[in-house]
């Protein structure tokens, strides 16, 4: 049997650190974070998170350092975890899962992470500008450096999104398609909350199959299978499968009011609300 090895990467403020922590706890494996190794240089240079990343783009040194002992780590391990950006890039056979969230919910959850001392903000609104800020950097310089594409979906082999579901049990589904892919089985590549897939037509309306959904500007649409996504919200599910379709879907205030009357819970947002 080969290396076990999971890279964790996403966006930022989707729960990578949580959720890294808590699949190593599952599989009882060692946990490594470049986040923490970023944020400690930082704090060393006297700088924030964001600025350190400004400097890499013209002390590529900074990266390199850091994915060196990615590498050296995943070299000396039979079994372990990375929280990391890149690790999934230097560690190809490892099982890639990227952690999506939506941009407004991650600003709120940075905002209020006492832990990222090189990451303070005055506001939510300060956190969402240096997380798009922050996002802008980190993507000129992955694409400049290695030529990847950290948002390309095409890249990973597990694709969850955090935005609407706990720690545990994003921990779970990673960890349980971590087990099927080992053993070579089939496993869905994309989850989400049920509470963060937006439907497309009222309840009532809701047709039979698989959930299909489309994304727009970072919002989950639902194009099929809401009578699907209805019954996993009443059963309380935290975590639903879906397959992907193509864009042109569109959603109204209405259609959203109604599905969260008839389920008894409110979206984070609204997908016309920029």
């Amino acid at each position: 049997m080969g290396k076990e090895i999971i890279t964790i990467t996403g966006a930022l403020g989707s729960g990578k650190t949580v959720v890294g922590k808590a699949v190593a706890q599952q599989l009882a494996a060692p946990y490594y974070s470049t986040g923490d190794m970023q944020r400690a240089l930082a704090a060393q240079k006297g700088m924030t998170t964001l600025e350190l990343n400004q400097l890499a783009e013209k002390e590529p040194s900074i990266d390199h350092e850091i994915d060196g002992m990615t590498e050296k780590l995943a070299a000396e391990n039979e079994r372990c975890v990375f929280d990391s950006r890149l690790a999934w890039h230097f560690v190809p056979y490892s099982f890639k899962c990227y952690l999506q969230v939506h941009d407004k919910i991650a600003a709120q959850r940075i905002f209020g992470d006492t832990r990222r001392k090189s990451e303070k903000y005055a506001s939510v609104e300060e956190a969402y500008q240096g997380l798009v800020d922050r996002k802008a950097s980190e993507t000129r310089r992955f694409a400049d450096l290695y030529g990847v594409d950290l948002g390309n979906l095409e890249n990973y082999d597990l694709v969850v999104d955090t935005s609407v579901a706990t720690p545990e049990a994003v921990a779970e589904i990673v960890a349980d398609c971590f087990h099927k892919w080992l053993a070579g089985k089939d496993f869905p590549k994309l989850w989400a909350s049920p509470k963060a897939l937006f439907p497309t037509r009222a309840p009532a309306e809701g047709e039979p199959g698989p959930i299909r959904v489309t994304d727009r500007d970072g919002y989950h649409l639902t194009v099929a299978g809401h009578a699907a996504l209805s019954e996993a919200i009443r059963q309380g599910k935290e975590l639903v499968s879906y397959e992907p379709a193509p864009g042109g879907a569109e959603t109204s205030e209405a259609f959203i009011s109604e599905w969260e009357n008839a389920h008894g819970f409110k979206f984070f947002a609204r997908p016309f609300e920029g």
